[in-house]
């Protein structure tokens, strides 16, 4: 049986209702929901088969294989990753990583290597003394209620590249059958199409932000050229040496 393993965020939400949908996957696949950081290792660690790696991890394999169409990017800001203060940008000197997402935090140290004017301090992830910090995911819905300021990663990386960020992408450490790609990527275009979304977000009770503009404006799910070439260029940034092969 072939196990697959993703995060259980909002924004990964179609394409799980996607694997749970399909009676052909029912019988030959496992979904495994994780954090990001167990995602990359139980792929590392060959206990799934086929998972939504951070871009953050790719760096720890030689070579991986892409054959879905599908990923996790946004079109400008993604609304769920981003620097969180009660200062403004000019007055921030030090910034607390997040604990949970690599990508992130890579994301973040390539735009201050790279991009900014202003050169922050990135601290350690249980640092208590900072003047603002990166939250991801969810969290981040949460956290625009009680901060003044939000910067988010996304636009920035925007704004300074002019593309769009890749967060995270559907990998094998080998090719896998021709049938269960074309099945998974048959449902998840199915589950990523506006109606779907439509119909996901009115499911969801999230009083706290606008589910449906985050689905239809901020995340974008179909790995076109444009994503990989941005994806690309984001990991030569990094000198990643990994074989991303696209089949």
């Amino acid at each position: 049986m072939l196990k697959i393993t993703a995060v259980k965020y909002i924004n990964t939400l179609p394409f799980i209702k996607a694997i749970q949908s399909s009676e052909r996957l029912q019988n030959n696949v496992e979904l495994i929901t994780a954090d990001p950081k167990d995602c990359a290792l139980s792929l590392l660690h060959n206990k799934s088969d086929l998972v939504l790696l951070p871009v953050g991890a790719i760096s720890d394999f030689s070579r991986l294989y892409c054959q879905l169409d599908y990923c996790i990017a946004c079109y400008n800001d993604v609304g769920t990753v981003g620097i969180f203060s009660n200062q403004e940008w000019d007055s921030i000197k030090t910034i607390k990583l997040s604990p949970s997402s690599r990508s992130s935090n890579l994301l973040l140290n390539t735009l201050n290597t790279h991009f900014l004017d202003n050169q922050f301090e990135l601290l350690d992830a249980q640092s208590n003394v900072q003047d603002a910090s990166l939250i991801i995911g969810d969290e981040a819905f949460l956290a625009k209620s009680k901060f003044k300021n939000y910067f988010d990663l996304g636009n920035i990386w925007k704004q300074k590249t002019g593309q769009s960020f890749v967060f995270a992408i559907w990998v094998s450490q080998v090719p896998l059958p021709d049938e269960i790609i074309k099945e998974l990527n048959t449902v998840f275009s199915n589950y990523t199409s506006h109606v779907a979304l439509e119909k996901l977000a009115n499911e969801l009770d999230e009083n706290n932000f606008n589910v449906l503009h985050y689905f239809h404006h901020q995340m974008r799910y179909n790995l076109d050229k444009e994503l990989k070439d941005s994806l690309q260029f984001f990991l030569e940034l990094n000198n990643f040496n990994s074989d991303l092969l696209y089949t």
